[in-house]
Formats: structure tokens, C-alpha cells, sequence
């Protein structure tokens, strides 16, 4: 039915402007008048191509006519406007081309006249000045479309016909084409009866993008069509009061605007409803002109813009879109409360027929029969209308691309008969958006108690309160708060008092508790908002019992045993008992709890290797008091570290019984029999063999890794050493190199607490004097 109408109204259209001649356009003649300052002279070239020499070229404030290929006429310099050649008898639009404020010289091309036919595209003219700039430059301009529609017009053009006539089958077909291409290229999808469709975003996270202003979220507009969005703080501490702020198509706004709207306000909190709409009559109001705006930007093109050039021509502008704007809410809305399955294109086509007829009606009206170019603006309104009409109808007749072809006026349609409505939860923190309202829970669960010193690792981690896939976890400061005599709380070994949460939204910390403390121990993890408030679930307390189970443990120090059998304790230690030992030696240990001995390391055996390392050699003769050493064992029958205190002194007997004193050696490897080694004070030793040969080196003291005890069976040495070998190291000596390399075999030399000595492998322990390993030294005497 629309399509009739719209037919019909072309007939009539088209009949009243035959007729009608440009009469009251001031042609430039050979003497010119004064330039009025608003106005300047556009200097117009017409392309080689293009033979239009005795065309009429006109603006809505001069004519000209074109004169080997060019032309020169008054335009208003500071409005976008339009020029349009015509054939010499006004009938045929040859050219149309934009012209930009400041412009002085042009020249009339097939692309700049495409670039005019663009606001016969639906798509295009809801698009606002800035979006169809971009548009044009980032796409339109390198589309495979629109390289066609400028060989259609270059076809047109060159053959002198009428770039409004769409029976040019290849030039609507490329106009249509086009305009399919930017909606799908940039409007999300709605189905015919003008619903969102699945693929369109349903939720406020769609409303959030993140990127930009260093990975900040932003809030942002998915649809073609005004909404608005509502803060309201959820604490009950804060007002009622709403900060809003608008949501255009297509527009972004970051944390830093809010942020300023909301210190400006009343609200104390940092966690919000947020609710995006478009229920609020002020938004409605935006929709219902952008809907009518577009559908004027498509039935009178720039037309509209160009009537400002005086004071008669704006209010008639003025006057005649009010006019327009009001047909259009009153048909527009009646038509759809009347038949609430009208689909989007007829909706469109009523729509296009009710701007054309009143904004013509309106023009032929007495209130704009004497504004500039009157005459001139009727007979390029009846041309326009000629080819809006076949465009349409060809839309129309492409029934898969309706939906596509109407993409911008349906999601003006949809806002305004199907408005968004969505709520959720969000956070501002530290000045960020964040895309959900947070709260802070435990992170796992700690055990009831703990034995004094022990290290435990409490952790926190962040769950929104808004139903989110994604969103920003890392980056809120967690506060650690320990009391006196609670503990201290470290990172990656380092004593800390604030840590931030990681990608996951979760925080940890090394807690270690108390030493003497035999009650309850606390630690307190703060997560504050910017404003110092705690955000929901804060401040979390971590309570464990902190109980002293060190008095019901004994350390045993055995003999040394690498398949941890047949072992016996050497020392039997409660805590904080007095003993020497060397140090850097390898004891074997092992605990008993309450009298029971429990499984100890990370393997879970009866026994397990301990390292006393303290980095000290002996220097001289005198035992070094080292005061409270600590050995941590795990109880894994406990699941507890124990933390075994003993009062420590580093025994040295080894630089006693050794420094100053000569070794009677052999050397097989060597041939060396009855070899001198003497041991200096000043750790170097003297090397001499039986023939006189000399050798120089040093030699250190309890150097390397090697055990405290030895226990070991020894048949083969017969009854007169018995059948187990039980002795306690003293110390040792090391040699390695000390020698230049020549006696390089020479290595450890062992003191045993009897006084007898042994050499490496076996640490002379199982081999008779006269059957020790090749390449190892045998110790023949210890000589004072």
C-alpha cells in the first residue's frame, strides 16, 4: 500500500516541477556585484572525462554555466552545501558533489559525485556527521561496493544521462548493494518484527569494552539507537540519589567522566546498581528525533542544511522539520498500535511518504515561497524524491534484505516499541571500572592448629556479585594485619604489610606464627574501595591455635645408615638441650612424639638426612658457641613442620686433633709407600715421600658433604674387628687438587672419635691397612 502512495505522490511531484524554472537564482554576469563576507567564490573543475561544456551549475545562492570544462560560482563559506549541474535545459541532473566549509577549488569527478548519491542510502544518513567521516574514510571508501557504484556513475556520466534516473539498472543495483554492505557491516542484528536477535548483546556486559585508555573498561552503546545509564550506590550508608549519564550510538565513555560525576554527587559507595535504559521520556524524546531525523535525511538529503543561507530560509528549515517530526510521531505511532505485527519496511516506506508529503506541502506553504532558491529547491526536491522512490522499491522487492537495507530505522524502531532494560552490579576501585561488584571470601581452608613457629599460607581471592564470565581480578590492595606476638607475614621471603590480588583475584601471603605462643593467633586481611571503605566480605580474620608442640617432641641423632636401617641414636635431644657437633655434616635424625616415633620428611620414612650447614670452617682450636639453631623436620604422621630448637656449639675437635699433626700415608697409584703429609697451622700441607720428593698444597677442614656416624657390616675383615663397624666422626680433612693435580687421588682424610683414621672411598672403615681402593690414600699411622 505504501508503495503506491509513495508512487502516486512521485506522479504529482514530478508534474508540478516540469514546469518550473530556476527564476529567482542571481546568475553571475560579466559585471560582478559586492561579495557579501559570508559568501566566496568555489572555482569548479569538471574531470577530462566528463564533457559538460554549456551545463548550468548551480548553488542554492548562484548559477553558472560551464565553460571549457569549468566554472565559477558564490557558495557560503562557512556550511557544508551541495552544487548540482544540471543539462541546458534543467531536466537532467548531470553532477552532484558535497562541498565543505573554506573550500575554493573542486573538481567534479565520478567519486565525489558517488560520494553525493550516499545520502540516498537508508544505512548511511542515520549515521551523524562524525560516524559517516569515519565511516567513509576506515571502510565505505575501500569496499568493493562502492568501487562499483563509482564505475556506475562514471558510466552515467559519461553518456550525459541523469544520475537520479534509477531506470539506470546498474547504478540502483550498486546504490542498493552498498547499502546492504554498511548494515551489515556495522549494525548488530534484529529480526523482523524487530526484536533483539540471539547474536545481539542481552546483557550489561555487552555495555563494557575494555581496551583503550590502558585497559580500562569503558561503558559503551552496542546499538544504533540513545540510551541512558543509572548509578545508584547499594550500601545502605549512601543516598538515593541517581548520577546518570547518557549512552549515545556508538559513543564512548570511560571510568574518569563517571568518576568526576560521582564526586560531584552525594554517593558514598563504590559498589552500584547499574541499570541501562531506555524507558525515561528523555531518551524516548532522543529516539523519536533520531527515527524522524533519518527519515528527513533520506527524503530531503542536504536539502534541509541548505536553507540557512538567510534569515527566511532557517526559520522555514526550522518550521518544516516541526512540522515533518510531528506527522511522522503521529502516523508513525498510530500505524503501530493499530497493527502490531507491521514490519520494519513497511514501517520504513510509511515513513519515507509522510516526510515527503509534508516537507514538500510545507514547502510549496506560503512561510517558505520567499526563501533563496526556492524554485531551484522544488525542482532538485522533485528529482531526489524520483530516485528515493526506486530505491526504496527496489529494497523493498529484496525480501532476504529488508532486514539489512532498514538496519539503522529498525533499531530506532526497536528502542522505541521494545526499550533495553538491564540491570546488574559493578565496582569502581582505585579509580578503575571494574565489571562486577566484588566481594572477598577465603580462599581455601586452614587447620584448627598449628604448632608454634610453623609457616602456614592464608589466601584470599575475590568472586563477583554480578553474573560475569569475565572481569578485571588483578590489581586490588589487600591490607595484611598481624598484632605483636601474632606472627610476621612475608612474600617470596620478604616481610610484607601489603600485597595486590593476581589474574585469578586471589592473594597469598607466607604467615609465620609465633614461637612461644601457646593460644590464639590472628591475622586480618583488608581489601579496601578507593575511598578507603571495605569492600563487601572485608576485612577477613584468619584464628588459628597456636599450641607449643615442641615439649612433646625428642630429636634422636643416630648413626649413619643409607638404607635408614639398623640405626640407633648417637644423642637423644629434648628441645633446647645442650650439644657440639661439627658442622656441615650429614646427620641421620629421626622424632618421637609423646614417646612414639612418627614418619619425618618429605617421604614419610622413620629417618631422614639433615644437613647442619652453617657455613663456619674451623679456624682455630676453641669450640664456637652458636647459640638457638633451629632444625625443621616435617612430622608427616602430624602433618606439622617442627621447628627443633638445641643450644649449639660447633665442636671442633677435628682442627685439635689434626692441624699440626703428620699423616703416614700410602699412595698405590703412585707407588708410594710411607708418603709424610704434614699439616700446617696455616692450613697448607707438605707433601714427602720416601724418596725425598716434595709437593706443596692446602687443604681444608670438614669441607664437602659426607655423614657424622657410620655404621657398617664388615665380615670380611674377621672376628678381630667384629662383624659391625660402629664409629662417630670427629671431622675431616680435604685435599681435592691441593697438590697441583699430581696427587690429585688424594682426597678425604677422616678422624674418627677413637683416633684412628680413614681415607675415601669407604672411609677406611672396612679395608685392612694393606687392601685399600687404587687411587685412594691408605692411612698407614697418625703420628704426633
Amino acid at each position: 500500500m505504501y508503495r503506491r502512495i509513495i508512487f502516486i505522490l512521485f506522479l504529482v511531484l514530478a508534474f508540478s516541477c516540469q514546469d518550473e524554472a530556476p527564476d529567482d537564482i542571481t546568475t553571475t554576469g560579466p559585471k560582478e556585484k559586492p561579495i557579501p563576507e559570508s559568501m566566496q567564490y568555489l572555482e569548479g573543475t569538471v574531470a577530462k572525462e566528463f564533457n559538460m561544456n554549456g551545463a548550468k551549475v548551480y548553488s542554492l545562492h548562484d548559477s553558472a554555466v560551464v565553460q571549457d570544462g569549468s566554472f565559477r560560482l558564490l557558495v557560503k563559506k562557512d556550511s557544508e552545501g551541495q552544487i548540482f549541474i544540471t543539462d541546458v535545459t534543467g531536466e537532467k541532473v548531470l553532477a552532484l558533489v558535497n562541498i565543505k566549509p573554506q573550500v575554493l577549488k573542486l573538481t567534479v569527478d565520478a567519486e565525489k559525485v558517488s560520494h553525493g548519491l550516499l545520502d540516498l542510502l537508508p544505512n548511511y544518513v542515520m549515521l551523524d556527521e562524525e560516524q559517516q567521516n569515519n565511516t567513509l574514510d576506515v571502510d565505505i571508501a575501500k569496499s568493493e561496493q562502492f568501487l562499483t557504484l563509482i564505475k556506475a556513475v562514471t558510466d552515467v556520466m559519461a553518456a550525459g544521462k541523469d544520475i537520479y534516473d534509477m531506470k539506470h539498472e546498474d547504478l540502483l543495483q550498486a546504490i542498493v548493494s552498498l547499502n546492504s554492505h554498511i548494515g551489515k557491516e556495522y549494525f548488530p542484528a534484529i529480526d523482523e518484527g524487530g526484536r533483539l536477535s540471539d547474536s545481539e548483546p542481552n546483557n550489561i556486559q555487552s555495555w563494557l569494552y575494555r581496551g583503550g585508555n590502558a585497559g580500562k573498561p569503558y561503558l559503551y552503546n552496542p546499538i544504533w539507537s540513545h540510551a541512558e545509564v543509572n548509578f545508584k550506590a547499594i550500601s545502605s550508608l549512601s543516598s538515593n540519589e541517581l548520577v546518570t549519564m547518557p549512552l549515545d550510538p556508538r559513543e564512548y565513555y570511560i571510568s574518569d567522566e563517571f568518576q568526576e560525576k560521582v564526586s560531584l554527587s552525594s554517593l558514598t559507595d563504590d559498589c552500584f546498581e547499574v541499570k541501562v535504559t531506555q524507558s525515561s521520556q528523555a531518551v524516548k524524546n532522543k529516539n523519536i528525533i533520531r527515527l524522524t531525523g533519518g527519515l528527513i535525511s533520506l527524503t530531503m538529503g542536504k536539502i534541509m542544511g541548505m536553507m540557512d543561507g538567510d534569515a527566511v530560509g532557517a526559520a522555514c528549515a526550522y518550521d518544516m522539520a516541526e512540522n515533518i517530526s510531528s506527522e511522522l510521531h503521529s502516523q508513525f505511532f498510530s500505524q503501530f498500535e493499530k497493527d502490531g505485527d507491521t514490519g520494519v519496511s513497511e514501517l520504513v516506506s510509511l515513513g519515507v511518504n509522510v516526510s515527503l508529503s509534508a516537507g514538500f506541502n510545507f514547502l510549496n506553504s506560503d512561510k517558505c515561497h520567499k526563501i533563496s532558491g526556492g524554485v531551484l529547491l522544488k525542482r532538485f526536491l522533485g528529482r531526489r524524491i524520483r530516485a528515493i522512490i526506486e530505491v526504496i522499491t527496489k529494497v523493498n522487492s529484496l525480501k532476504d534484505n529488508v532486514l539489512t537495507d532498514y538496519a539503522t530505522f529498525r533499531h530506532s524502531i526497536v528502542a522505541l516499541v521494545e526499550p533495553v532494560e538491564l540491570t546488574e552490579k559493578m565496582q569502581l576501585h582505585d579509580s578503575k571500572l571494574k565489571e562486577a561488584c566484588v566481594e572477598v571470601v577465603k580462599d581455601g581452608t586452614l587447620k584448627v592448629e598449628y604448632s608454634a613457629g610453623e609457616k602456614i599460607h592464608p589466601s584470599i581471592k575475590l568472586i563477583p556479585q554480578s553474573q560475569y564470565a569475565e572481569w578485571e581480578k588483578a590489581g586490588f590492595k589487600v591490607n595484611w594485619k598481624v598484632d605483636a606476638g601474632n606472627g610476621s607475614v612475608s612474600l617470596a621471603g620478604i616481610k610484607v604489610n601489603e600485597t595486590k590480588t593476581d589474574p585469578e583475584g586471589k592473594a597469598i601471603v607466607e604467615w609465620t606464627l609465633p614461637e612461644e605462643k601457646t593460644e590464639e593467633a590472628v591475622l586480618t586481611a583488608e581489601v579496601k574501595d578507593k575511598e578507603g571503605d571495605h569492600i563487601a566480605g572485608s576485612p577477613i580474620k584468619f584464628k588459628v591455635k597456636v599450641e607449643d608442640h615442641i615439649k612433646f617432641y625428642e630429636l634422636e641423632i643416630t648413626n649413619y645408615r643409607s638404607d635408614y636401617s639398623l640405626l640407633k641414636p648417637v644423642f637423644t635431644l629434648k628441645p633446647n638441650d645442650k650439644i657440639k657437633l661439627p658442622n656441615r655434616l650429614l646427620e641421620m635424625v629421626r622424632l618421637k612424639y609423646k614417646g612414639t616415633y612418627v614418619k619425618v620428611g618429605p617421604y614419610g620414612l622413620d629417618a631422614t638426612n639433615h644437613y647442619l650447614k652453617l657455613d663456619k670452617y674451623p679456624v682455630d682450636a676453641d669450640d664456637h658457641y652458636v647459640g638457638k639453631y633451629i632444625i625443621s623436620i616435617k612430622d608427616v604422621t602430624n602433618n606439622r613442620e617442627v621447628r627443633f630448637p638445641i643450644d649449639l656449639t660447633l665442636n671442633n675437635e677435628i682442627y685439635r686433633g689434626m692441624v699440626g699433626k703428620t699423616i703416614t700415608a700410602d699412595i698405590p697409584r703412585y707407588g708410594y709407600k710411607n708418603a709424610k703429609i704434614t699439616l700446617n697451622t696455616d692450613l697448607t700441607a707438605t707433601l714427602t715421600t720416601e724418596n725425598g720428593y716434595v709437593v706443596k698444597g692446602s687443604y681444608v677442614l670438614n669441607h664437602g658433604h659426607t655423614h657424622s656416624h657410620i655404621y657398617a657390616d664388615c665380615p670380611s675383615l674377621g672376628p678381630e674387628f667384629g662383624p659391625v663397624v660402629d664409629k662417630r666422626i670427629v671431622g675431616y680433612v680435604y685435599f681435592g687438587e691441593a697438590f697441583g693435580g699430581v696427587f690429585y687421588s688424594v682426597d678425604y682424610v677422616v678422624l674418627f672419635e677413637d683416633g684412628s683414621l680413614g681415607g675415601r672411598p669407604d672411609l677406611g672403615v672396612c679395608s685392612a691397612p694393606d687392601d685399600s681402593y687404587k687411587g685412594s690414600i691408605t692411612i698407614n699411622e697418625y703420628r704426633f
